[in-house]
Parts: structure tokens; sequence; C-alpha cells
């Protein structure tokens, strides 16, 4: 009977282990394609003073 239920307690660990691992897969492809969505779209700005002196130096080349 103490077999039946390690075995069975295995069993139900390895099935919410391999649900939190599909769970979280999911998770991060819907996050990887979010960063995808809004990495493309999105324009850095930078400080006007450091653009001043990229300026000055692709000028300077």
């Amino acid at each position: 009977m103490l077999k039946v239920g390690a075995i069975v307690l295995v069993v139900v660990g390895l099935i919410l282990l391999f649900g939190l691992i599909y769970i979280s897969f999911k998770m991060l492809r819907q996050t990887q394609q979010q960063q995808r969505d809004v990495g493309s779209s999105k324009q850095y700005k930078i400080h006007p003073k450091l653009q001043q002196q990229r300026d000055k130096q692709q000028q300077d080349k």
C-alpha cells in the first residue's frame, strides 16, 4: 500500500513538473513575441549633448 502511494505521488509530481514547464515555455514565447513587436517599432532617443558628440565625430571622420 505504501509503495502504491509513493508511485502515485511521484506520478502526480511529474505531471505538475511538466505542466509548469509547459506554462513557462508558453509565457516565454508570449514575452518574446511582445518584445519583437515592441522592439521593431520603438525608436530610442538619445540625449541632445550625446547626439551632438556623435554628429561631431561623424563629421571628423
